[in-house]
């Protein structure tokens, strides 16, 4: 007893309600596991949220005629309800549009990056990495766009987050 176990559960995209899909496959079971380990003393932090970014959130925010971020905004305060009104216990639940998420992304590529040279073979895929020019053009690239196109305004904050005090 007294471990301390991360349970770091599926981030649905902000795109559309959850449905008995999501809460039986990923959601519900965690919620258990996690009642269970802490009724047996462990320390437990469960952590989710709200995948603010990509083509799913996009394209329905364009189909819909809203920006983006309202757009993931809205579901990410339907998700926070559910999960009141569910009793889901997570620790953590936020979204892929925080400061500290990108900070955290950027360090692991970074990272990544730092450690990769030329003609490096992927160890799960055991293809090719890309040669570092063409993966920082891409990069930089992607954050140029995403900076110009998807927020705009990427640092505002957006409330609802769920933070168990004391964890963290």
């Amino acid at each position: 007893m007294d471990e301390h176990i991360g349970i770091f559960v599926a981030w649905p995209y902000a795109n559309g309600d959850l449905h008995l899909g999501h809460i039986a496959g990923a959601y519900l079971p965690a919620d258990i596991f996690a009642r269970f380990r802490r009724l047996r003393g462990d320390h437990v932090l469960m952590v989710s949220g709200s995948d603010a970014h990509g083509t799913p959130v996009t394209l329905q925010a364009e189909a819909q005629g809203l920006p983006p971020r309202d757009y993931f905004e809205r579901y990410h305060r339907r998700f926070l309800d559910d999960w009141a009104r569910l009793g889901i216990s997570f620790d953590l639940f936020t979204h892929t549009d925080t400061e500290n998420h990108a900070a955290v992304a950027q360090g692991i590529f970074r990272t990544l990056y730092d450690q990769t040279q030329p003609g490096d073979m992927s160890p799960i895929t055991n293809i090719p990495l890309a040669e570092k020019r063409v993966s920082l053009m891409l990069t930089s690239r992607l954050k140029r766009r995403h900076e110009r196109v998807f927020f705009g305004h990427r640092h505002s904050a957006v409330s609802g987050h769920i933070i168990r005090p004391g964890l963290l």
